[in-house]
Formats: structure tokens, sequence, C-alpha cells
């Protein structure tokens, strides 16, 4: 039986997509003894082909140049050995209307919220209502066992997201190396307007490539620091108050132990803080060997 073709112009299609635009067209070949002949077949554009869109696909009446990039095939299973063999197009710019790659060391960056939540036990201020009020100092959601329950409140933290164009060239072994060292900590400088101790390295990951560039992006959270004016006012047992005068770096963990005292003559009881805990979690480390401009 004679190979032969014939275009399958009902199921072409055509997108645009993030990558670039590209299209696709399927042709029907008969009497192919299996797929990698029906993609040979002459019928089939051959790897490398260049068209404008207008000779694959009618719409939209977009004049591109598509260079065949793939081509895959199915044996319908049929007596007339019947394969349907896809070809797929992608946009090949000429030298006038190529978009210039990015430099080595172009940059773009995005601050974006987490939408993480935090649970504090001490408000800034209490107003309280009722005949049998308990005075808890400020704690906030106390049950009757005197466990402090706390409320979950949208917290100040944020993502920054720096993606950067390097040559593929300097992606070397040690670069890579110099990124994975300081993964999960938090930088000892100022970094893209961020205050010391307030920006955390959570990786980096390759999203784009072209023939000489890279395109990385590097994913930092950043957690504000506190000072002692944005922290609450907490209780001693005898009464007295203190702050946190030193305030709160941004990744340390502040946690409280609070208890609760009962007046025995006025049967009155209290909440008050037993202690107040600033815990650093996080290494410190110097940023500056992942290469980046470091906006500040």
């Amino acid at each position: 039986m004679a190979v032969t073709g014939k275009e399958g112009a009902q199921q072409q299609s055509f997108e645009i997509t993030q990558d670039g635009r590209s299209a696709t067209k399927t042709y029907h070949v008969f009497g192919a003894r299996g797929v990698y002949e029906a993609i040979l077949n002459p019928a089939v554009p051959a790897y490398g082909d260049l068209y404008y869109d207008s000779n694959i696909i009618e719409e939209p009446p977009i004049v591109l140049n598509l260079r065949v990039k793939k081509k895959t095939g199915v044996n319908m299973g049929d007596v007339d050995n019947l394969h349907v063999v896809t070809v797929y197009y992608t946009q090949v710019y000429s030298a006038d209307d190529r978009p210039e790659d990015p430099d080595d060391g172009d940059e773009i960056y995005s601050y974006e919220p987490t939408g993480d939540t935090v649970n504090i036990k001490t408000s800034i201020a209490t107003v309280s209502y009722g005949d049998d009020v308990i005075d808890y100092n400020g704690k906030i959601g106390c049950a009757l066992d005197g466990s402090v329950q706390g409320v979950d409140i949208p917290d100040n933290s944020e993502i920054l997201t720096v993606t950067q164009w390097k040559t593929t060239t300097l992606l070397t072994e040690t670069y890579l190396n110099n990124i994975r060292a300081v993964r999960n900590k938090v930088c000892d400088l100022k970094w893209y307007g961020a205050a010391i101790g307030e920006v955390l390295f959570e990786g980096m990951k390759q999203v784009g490539k072209n023939e000489f560039t890279t395109e990385l992006q590097f994913t930092f959270k950043i957690s504000r620091n506190k000072v002692e004016a944005e922290l609450p006012t907490y209780y001693n047992k005898d009464g007295s108050t203190y702050t946190i005068s030193s305030g709160k770096l941004g990744w340390d963990y502040l946690w409280e132990q609070s208890a609760e005292k009962t007046n025995h003559t006025t049967k009155v009881t209290k909440q008050y803080t037993r202690g107040v805990y600033v815990d650093a979690i996080f290494y410190t480390d110097d940023f500056s060997d992942l290469g980046l401009a470091n906006v500040v």
C-alpha cells in the first residue's frame, strides 16, 4: 500500500502562552508501517522547517514565523493503517524583532504579603464590661481554668522575590554551594530595604533559560523588627509592669508564660506574666555571596 498523507485541518489550534506563541496541526497518514514512518512522511512538515502562521492556521490572522519544534504520532489501528501525526510549531524571531536578552545581573523584585497569622496572648489595651469581671492584666482569651488561649491575627510578614538573569557559565558548583550555605538563615545586613534581622532566605530556583543567560528566582521572607513601643506591657505578680526594652528582631521568637493569683482577702483573681522570653532560632549570615544587587 502506498503511503499517503493529508492535513487533518479540523484539529488545528493556535495559542499565546507565557513562553511565546505556538501552534499545532494534525496530519492523517495512511499506509505507514509504524509511527516513525508516519512522522517522516513527506506530507508532514520536517523538523526545522519554517512557515508563516497563515500557511498553518487561518485564525487568528497574525503573521508569525513558526518553526517545527516537535512531532508525535498515534496509530489509530484501522485497516488503512491510519496514523494521526501532531506537529508542534514554535515562534521564531527574526533578527530585527527578536527581543533583547537580559544582561548578566539584571534584576526585578517584588513584595507581597504572606497571608500568615500569628497568635498573640497579650493586648495593647483592654476594656472590660460586667459586674463580675476578672482583671486579666491584658491577657486575651482566658479560660476558667486559667489557661490563656490568645487570638490569631494577620502576621506582618512579607515575601520578597528577586528575579535575576545570570550568565549560565557563572553557575558554578562553588556559586550553587554558596546559595545552599545561607538557606534558612537570617541576613545580618540591610537587605532590599529591610533591616538587619528581618530577612530569612528560603531558597532559589531556575525559572527560565535562553542561549546565554539563566533566569533565577530567589525567595526571601521578611518579618519586621519590633521596638519596645510596639510590644505589650507585662504585669508582674506584685502588680508592677515591665516592657521588652531592647525590642525584638524579626525572626526571634517571643513567648510568655502566664499564671494567675488570687487575693484571698478580696477574692479577686488576676493574671500576671511569670516571664517573657526572646529566643534566637535562626543562624545569621552575610548574603553577599548570592550575587544580588541588594537595592537598599
